[in-house]
């Protein structure tokens, strides 16, 4: 079990804050690598974090200019990763005292989430992202 700094195992708080941080942290790297992705697609940076938002925008959000309709992409994401990383935080605080393993379990959660939601959950609310992403 993972310990406090006070050698006591974490709160519920703690763990969900640790979640929430693990998953933006996520966010912002896959952010990176999307920004990244388009670019050298040709499609724009922002063509993909704008069509994240296409569930909330329609049509106005198939552009590869910035606008606010990607800063409502980037929260869209965010907060979805967040919530992925507070799902997971408390079954992997009890393999805590295996790292690799802990390691090992949070990569294949993040790679079943992204598999699952692209293939149940974007196919139906957003369509569009299902087609532009970046691993096909």
């Amino acid at each position: 079990m993972v310990q406090s700094i006070e050698g006591r195992p974490p709160t519920w708080r703690g763990l969900l804050l640790a979640g929430l941080a693990t998953g933006v942290l996520a966010a912002i790297v896959a952010l990176a690598y999307y920004l990244l992705d388009g670019m050298l697609r040709g499609d724009g940076p922002w063509r993909y974090l704008n069509l994240n938002a296409a569930g909330f925008f329609g049509r106005r959000a198939v552009s590869g200019a910035f606008s606010t309709i990607t800063l409502a992409g980037v929260s869209v994401h965010v907060i979805v990763s967040a919530l992925v990383g507070v799902a997971a935080a408390w079954p992997l605080s009890k393999l805590s005292k295996r790292p690799y393993l802990c390691r090992a379990a949070g990569l294949l959660i993040g790679l079943a989430w992204y598999y699952l939601s692209f293939r149940l959950l974007w196919r139906e609310w957003n369509p569009a992202l299902v087609i532009r992403q970046p691993f096909p």
